[in-house]
């Protein structure tokens, strides 16, 4: 037909996927990483897929088609320290309650007030009865 590509002309790039680490430092050894010229963008569709690969495949034009395009990877890490404070001010006496959001199943978290008081656990609360500003800090352990 007149406008169409032979199926011989068209490259159809990283049909499957081979265990073993990519450039990206994902667990396939398939895709590409399409950045634009100043490295610093993906020129792709959006980077939400699994192991490193976009969900959608790249299509550059009809003869050219990355069915695994790569995007960047940013892990999560697996221990990090995370809390919440409701209220965050207020007049004296005030009460605010910790909130632990840490990832990574802490075993051990000590929270300090700034008030010369610690308490453990995960969801302390914890009453100021002098005014000032005070910043609270949890240290954790696994």
């Amino acid at each position: 037909m007149i406008g169409e590509t032979p199926a011989s002309e068209v490259n159809y790039w990283n049909v499957t996927k081979t265990a073993g680490t990519n450039i990206a430092g994902r667990p396939y050894l398939d895709g590409n990483f399409w950045a634009s010229s100043d490295s610093n963008r993906f020129s792709g569709p959006m980077p939400t897929g699994v192991n490193g690969f976009c969900n959608e495949r790249y299509v550059f034009n009809e003869q050219n088609i990355d069915y695994l395009p790569l995007h960047t990877y940013t892990p999560k890490p697996t221990f990090m320290v995370a809390f919440t404070v409701s209220p965050v001010n207020g007049t004296v006496p005030l009460t605010v309650r910790c909130t632990d959001k840490s990832i990574g199943n802490p075993t051990y978290l000590v929270y300090d007030f700034g008030d010369s008081t610690n308490v453990t656990g995960p969801n302390p609360v914890h009453t100021y009865r002098f005014p000032g500003v005070d910043s609270i800090t949890l240290s954790i352990m696994k």
